[in-house]
């Protein structure tokens, strides 16, 4: 070995062959004493066997591994680092390695490329270390708590996003995290999906865990989060509880407790749970074969299973910390908490910052709004609590709840009836972004747009997604796909594969029968002034049965959305 000698690698405590290969090469040497077919027999080079069979090199797992304490390569920023590094670390030790790096690329253009910054952050990662060595005030020191059964319970939350689930085929990289909760004593812990550190899933996942468990310990312990608590005064870092925090505690008789502000480490159960849960989750998806689910509720309902056999695995100390909670109280708080919008005349319903599509029958109307942490649900102030059960338990809405800066969500299927009747708005209309649910509806309408004007585009493309709500998003999806393979894509074609009548036939049907509204005109075949026929009476009642059935298709058609809730 040329470059790295043999001293190297037992001065860094590793072999240059393994134990078995170490075995084989001494017992075939023996047997033999052939350098050549001992070291062909262990699989390793010429070289190498020598110097294990002359015993310059020591048996592999003799010696104990030792990190290595010595420089491979020359400190490139020995030269600065007393003049121009330091200097600055002495004045504000806070100060980020990377603004430093960036300064001595401007005292020293080209000197230090973008590819050493990591160097040089582990360089200044190392002199705080020097740092604090010299000076034992600043040391830290942990002391290791006592922990009592049923006495405490920690609350966090982490991300989840690095588990790549997705729900039926939609990835959850986004706003994807699990309420962890753990009893230190056991090690007990109990996990629930949620989408941010809201109070709402810090209500759900705690008492979620409380059923569990069927008691509640003595207090809760929680991080400096703005879900449970608030700063008490600008400029003062001392920080009290929620108001609503506390009552929920209050309901179950227990008390709140905060970690420091910045130490992680004293709520270091939970914390060091999300590691191995999250470790666990990734491996048992892993067995699974893919991380792909039906729903929320059933990603929920693997994780429970998951978590069901983390617990059991604890044995009696879960059963000695249960016995020492307290009894729970015997109504729990709802999972949602209930505000009060209205439906404006764009169709949509404000709550917070957001805005929520409601179909347009409701318009002006009030509405009680459920809001859970993953999504919101809409009724009419009269429709929850009123006489009839079914009515009450049939929301106008449901949409996914919305976090962040100010948006809105839009369900194509409520506006798309007074999309209809003014088809001319779409064009540039604010949202029409909702109004392609899917890559083939985009596509569509970018294939019409190359053959017809604005108006003519807009009138067909709405139609298209009013054929949908009749004969469902799927088929038309499908229909849609095959009809832009086959070049031939229109509203007509669309119409005539699924056996709906071009409404303009509808027209000129009821032009002609207008003629003969009057009752006075005979029902045998007659003539009109300029010398047209007329139809016959028994015509004209097969026309008027045709008539209306076309006329049901097209209202079904245009006020699906108004009639029906959720489409």
């Amino acid at each position: 070995m040329e470059a790295w000698d043999l001293e190297a690698v037992v001065r860094a405590g590793r072999a240059m062959i393994s134990l078995p290969q170490y075995r084989k090469l001494m017992k075939t040497y023996q047997q033999n004493a052939n350098l050549s077919q001992s070291a062909e027999h262990a699989g390793v080079d010429r070289k190498t066997a020598r110097k294990y069979i002359r015993g310059d090199a020591p048996p592999p797992g003799s010696e104990a591994g030792r990190p290595r304490n010595w420089k491979t390569h020359k400190d490139v920023f020995a030269q600065v680092w007393k003049d121009d590094v330091e200097p600055s670390l002495m004045a504000n030790p806070r100060i980020k390695a990377k603004h430093l790096f960036r300064q001595l690329q401007q005292l020293h253009p080209g000197r230090f490329k973008d590819g050493m910054l990591r160097t040089f952050q582990r360089r200044v990662a190392l002199w705080h270390e020097e740092q604090q060595a010299l000076d034992p005030a600043t040391r830290t020191l942990y002391f290791p708590q006592r922990r009592e059964p049923g006495h405490e319970l920690q609350l966090d939350w982490f991300d989840a996003c690095g588990l790549g689930v997705s729900i039926v085929g939609k990835d959850l990289s986004h706003n994807h995290k699990i309420c962890h909760v753990v009893l230190p004593w056991s090690n007990w812990e109990s996990a629930s999906v949620c989408r941010s550190e809201s109070f709402l899933s810090l209500r759900g996942g705690l008492q979620k865990a409380l059923t569990q468990l069927g008691g509640a310990p003595h207090s809760l312990q929680i991080d400096n989060s703005s879900t449970a608590t608030h700063q008490l005064s600008r400029g003062n870092r001392e920080r009290g509880f929620n108001r609503r925090f506390v009552d929920l505690l209050d309901h179950f008789g227990m008390q709140p407790r905060a970690i420091n502000i910045g130490a992680a480490n004293e709520n270091g159960d939970v914390e060091s749970s999300h590691r191995h849960l999250r470790e666990y989750l990734d491996a048992q998806l892993t067995f699974r074969g893919h991380r792909d689910f039906e729903s929320q509720e059933s990603w929920q309902s693997f994780i429970d299973e998951a978590v069901i056999r983390r617990n059991a695995e604890r044995g009696t100390a879960v059963e000695r910390e249960k016995m020492a909670l307290r009894a729970l109280p015997p109504v729990l708080f709802p999972e949602f908490d209930e505000t009060v919008a209205y439906l404006n005349k764009y169709g949509l319903a404000r709550v917070g910052k957001h805005g929520y599509s409601i179909p347009s029958a409701a318009v002006g109307d009030a509405l009680r709004v459920h809001v859970y942490d993953t999504h919101l649900e809409f009724y009419r102030a009269d429709q929850v609590g009123c006489g009839d059960e079914s009515k009450a338990t049939q929301p106008l809405a449901v949409h996914v709840r919305l976090i962040g800066d100010s948006a809105v969500h839009i369900d194509w299927r409520h506006l798309l009836p007074e999309l209809l009747r003014k088809p001319g708005a779409f064009a540039r209309y604010q949202h029409r972004s909702h109004f392609f649910p899917g890559p083939v509806w985009r596509k569509a309408h970018d294939t019409l747009a190359k053959t017809l004007s604005e108006k003519r585009l807009n009138i067909e493309y709405l139609n298209l997604l009013g054929l949908a709500l009749e004969h469902g998003k799927e088929r038309l999806e499908a229909l849609l796909q095959r009809l832009i393979a086959e070049n031939r894509l229109s509203l007509d074609a669309a119409r005539r594969e699924l056996g709906v009548v071009d409404i303009a036939s509808l027209t000129n049907l009821t032009k002609g029968m207008t003629t003969h509204a009057d009752p006075n005109i005979s029902t045998k075949d007659t003539e009109s002034d300029s010398g047209q026929h007329v139809p016959s009476g028994t015509d004209q009642e097969e026309d008027s049965a045709t008539l209306r059935a076309q006329l049901h298709l097209y209202d079904t058609l245009i006020t699906p959305c108004v009639a029906t809730i959720g489409c």
